[in-house]
Formats: structure tokens, sequence, C-alpha cells
């Protein structure tokens, strides 16, 4: 662990077998825009030049394309997170699924993101982000190298049941944050944001 506050937890992670590094703070953000600008200070403080990629819950919405069947979105409610983000250099990583992460009646927003720096690149792993639906609401997160993305056995163990099996398993037990996260062909661990 390299920094945490309470609205993140920044971490270096290492692939010993790829032999690459990279840093990862996992978001929750609090649900009060005010509030959230101290996780905007953090994320600026934790701001590096290396592999970054940003995973979680910001709690905070970038335009009006993420959110569905409400009024206008404001500046207000977007400005706070659209200037860290430019500050910071990170952008939305390539992702599949529900583009909507929390629903409540009729009001839908995208608020789970998992986001990268330009360095992110550098890394030359291919990335990938599926948002699972709100009843299944699970964010996953795959990191291929080039030689596991065209390796056969590598994503029949990554989409075989039994991972399944594990993946729904771990989001069945009690323990709380929110992203399950494979790196070639192992799954490395399984997090999830606790509604109870």
């Amino acid at each position: 662990m390299l920094h945490f506050s309470t609205q993140g937890i920044h971490v270096r992670i290492t692939s010993l077998v790829h032999q690459y590094s990279f840093t990862a703070p996992f978001i929750y953000g609090f649900n009060i825009i005010t509030a959230r600008r101290a996780l905007w200070k953090d994320l600026r403080r934790w701001g590096t030049k290396s592999p970054w990629i940003l995973l979680g819950d910001f709690n905070s919405i970038l335009s009006q394309d993420d959110k569905h069947n409400r009024e206008p979105v404001s500046n207000y409610e977007t400005s706070d997170f659209r200037v860290c983000c430019s500050n910071l250099g990170i952008a939305d990583l390539n992702s599949t699924g529900c583009h909507f992460t929390w629903i409540n009646g009729t009001v839908w927003i995208k608020i789970d993101r998992v986001m990268v720096n330009a360095h992110w690149f550098t890394l030359q792993q291919m990335a990938h982000v599926h948002f699972g639906t709100q009843e299944l609401s699970r964010t996953i997160l795959q990191l291929l190298s080039s030689w596991d993305y065209g390796n056969s056995m590598a994503n029949r163990i990554l989409n075989s049941s039994t991972c399944g099996l594990l993946i729904l398993s771990s989001w069945k037990s009690s323990f709380s944050i929110g992203i399950w996260i494979s790196i070639g062909r192992i799954c490395i661990f399984s997090i999830k944001s606790s509604s109870n």
C-alpha cells in the first residue's frame, strides 16, 4: 500500500511473471460533491508519471452521457471531476457491458469507472473492462500480455464455469470493496462493493 484516505487506497501491483508494475488507486467516492473534493486532491497528490489505473465507484459523472432519464446535468455536478481528469491526464479505459452502473428506479448513472493515464499504454498489455448488469453489478478487469491473449488455454480458463463459479462465490462472501482482476491466466483477486 502506497497511500490511503477515506475515499481510496493506492497500491502498487507487480506481475512477477510478466515483469511489469503499475500503481492503482481503488476508489469509493463520497455521495456529496463537496465531500468528494478531498478525493480529487488525493488523486492529484497520488498522480504519477508511470503506468496508473484508477478503479472504483467515483460517485461522480463526467457528462450528460453518464446520466439517463433525469434532468439535465449541471456544470456543478461535473466540473470538479472533469478538471481532475484533465489535470491528471486520465480517461476511461475502453469497456464493454453496461454503460450505466447505478440504477435507482428511472435514473441510470455511470459512476463506476476504470481509468488510466497515458503511461498505462507503455505496459503493452491488452486490457479489457467489462461492466456487469445492475443485478450483478460487477466490474471485471482483465490484463493480458500479447502472449496470453492468443493463448487458447488462458481464454478457456478465464471463460470456464469454474472461474465463473469462483467469481460468483466471492461476490456472495462478506468481503467488500469492488473489482475482479485477472492478470494473464490467473485470477488474482476479487473484491466487491457491499450494499448491505
